[in-house]
């Protein structure tokens, strides 16, 4: 009996253990499946604890959250996981900001360019956040057809012709807006539909007007052409506008509004002081038509002299040496004369620096140089001027001087043109005075000479630093209030300091001059730009 009763506690008590790993599995499985519901957020991503960062945020957690405060870690991190998969090009622009403020890791969101330090400046100075939120809807409307913006969710809908889609809620008339430019200037073409099949456009009174940045509105009516009604003019470029359409057809009145916008950026006035982002307006200018040169740096006649014996003797003194300044008048050099056995003095005729010492006491003085010294403040320069080009520069021509290594300028102007050829390169000598008061010109460096041989004033001109290219273009960035946007431009001449303008920006328009590519960085980064 007392066996028996053995082996039956034995075998509640491994059933007893049996029962219990099951159970403790059981609040295992539960207790992981609460951790992953809480740790997934609506998108289905999992999220992985890390619990020095989970103690940092509650510590620096602020009492309210708006979902845009990029000066928060903690809603740095929430957007890093919820744009995960953004529903709305609101979404997507946010991602796109969060990760070139440098918040999060590079999800492929937007290529390096070049500069694109420049652009980090930018968004560091605004905390990542520089109007853009406002428009990231907007910049991806595109009334003609051209592509989207290259971010973010379209908003609209397309035509068979690839163009936008304006539906009417008063009516069953929809127009289809296209830019048409292969082979032509911009032009717009609206096909029109009635119930969404295509009607004759003679029966569709149409008109277009582009509100611009700066307050300027360009107006379009329209006339039928085959299958679509063409606008009455240029759309110029930048194709970044408000557009309003007014449109009739059988009595009934139509009017859409959107904004399109391209090339268009919006940046705070501290950040753009903190990038170094400085501006001035459109106006005349004086355009230098030059010639480059080289030259050397010589001493001007007479401040170069070399010293020598009157009478043969025996050197009894030298006083100075190279590098030594000398007065005019001081003796360098004293010599005992053969003749009269007396002693006389070698002075200085200018005043300048012992180039070279060639004597010392005990030499014999004879008709040979004891020594040189030259004026380091009188100098010119000597520009080898090709045959080609000798016609066009004479005296009195301004010329920009700089040391070949760029660490040196200095503004002068022809003073001479030589009456010899040199024989080995052909070329003449154009000379100029060279003044060089702290001394930091050397005789015998080579500089670089820029001359000005004509000059002609131009009603418009941009500096030529400010230039970049966007898409197509060279264009320059205007600036109205806080917000930057392309200008194409049509140029003429230019010079290393300013380019002429023949068209695309208005004389005393405010535009970009320093860190103008901080803007294109900043458009191309945001996907502000069409697809063309």
């Amino acid at each position: 009996m007392k066996e028996t009763i053995e082996r039956i506690i034995a075998g509640l008590s491994s059933r007893t253990w049996v029962l219990g790993g099951i159970a403790a599995g059981l609040i295992i499985l539960v207790a992981g499946l609460l951790v992953l519901t809480r740790g997934t957020d609506e998108g289905g991503v999992v999220r992985r604890a890390e619990p020095q960062r989970v103690m940092a945020e509650k510590q620096a957690e602020p009492a309210a959250h708006d979902g845009h405060d990029h000066a928060s870690g903690a809603a740095q991190d929430e957007h890093a996981h919820d744009h995960g998969a953004p529903a709305d090009g609101h979404a997507a622009h946010d991602h796109a900001e969060t990760v070139l403020a440098g918040a999060c890791k590079d999800t492929g969101v937007a290529e390096a360019h070049d500069h694109d330090h420049g652009h980090d400046q930018v968004m560091a100075a605004t905390g990542g956040d520089h109007g853009h939120e406002e428009h990231a809807g907007e910049q991806t409307h595109d009334p003609h057809g051209h592509g989207g913006h290259g971010h973010g969710e379209e908003d609209f809908e397309r035509g068979p012709n690839n163009g936008r889609l304006l539906k009417g809620d008063a009516g069953p008339l929809s127009l289809e807006i296209t830019i048409f430019e292969a082979g032509r200037p911009p032009q717009f073409r609206i096909y029109p539909y009635l119930d969404g099949e295509p009607v004759d456009p003679s029966t569709v009174d149409l008109s277009i007007e582009l509100g611009r940045l700066g307050g300027k509105t360009d107006r379009f009516t329209f006339k039928p052409e085959g299958a679509y009604l063409a606008g009455d003019g240029v759309v110029t470029e930048p194709h970044s506008f408000d557009v309003s359409v007014h449109a009739k057809q059988g009595g009934q009145a139509y009017d859409w509004s959107y904004p399109s916008y391209e090339g268009r950026t919006e940046i705070s006035a501290a950040a753009a002081s903190a990038a170094g982002v400085a501006t001035e307006c459109t106006g005349r200018a004086a355009l230098s038509e030059t010639i480059d040169a080289l030259g050397r740096i010589k001493f001007a006649p007479g401040a170069k002299v070399t010293l020598r014996a009157r009478f043969p003797g025996p050197v009894m003194e030298v006083l100075k040496t190279v590098g030594d300044a000398v007065k005019q008048g001081e003796t360098l050099v004293r010599v005992e004369s053969n003749e009269s056995m007396q002693s006389y003095d070698i002075v200085s005729p200018i005043d300048g620096v012992v180039l070279e010492r060639l004597t010392n006491p005990g030499d014999l003085a004879t008709d040979k140089p004891l020594m040189v010294v030259g004026d380091l403040s009188r100098l010119h320069v000597d520009f080898h001027i090709f045959a080609s080009d000798q016609n066009l520069v004479g005296p009195g021509q301004e010329v920009l001087v700089e040391a070949v290594t760029g660490s040196m300028q200095a503004q002068t102007k022809v003073a001479a043109i030589l009456p010899t050829r040199e024989a080995a390169t052909q070329t003449i000598i154009a000379r100029a005075p060279l003044a060089n008061p702290d001394g930091k010109w050397v005789p015998g460096m080579t500089a670089k000479g820029t001359i000005v041989v004509a000059q002609k004033d131009v009603p418009l001109a941009v500096k030529t630093k400010a230039l970049q290219r966007f898409r197509d273009f060279t264009v320059v960035f205007a600036k109205v209030g806080n917000t930057y946007e392309v200008r194409m431009l049509e140029l003429g001449r230019r010079t290393p300091e300013w380019t002429e303008v023949l068209g695309g920006i208005a004389p005393g328009e405010e535009y970009v001059v320093e860190n103008s590519f901080l803007i294109k960085a900043d458009i191309e980064k945001s996907g502000a730009a069409h697809d063309h």
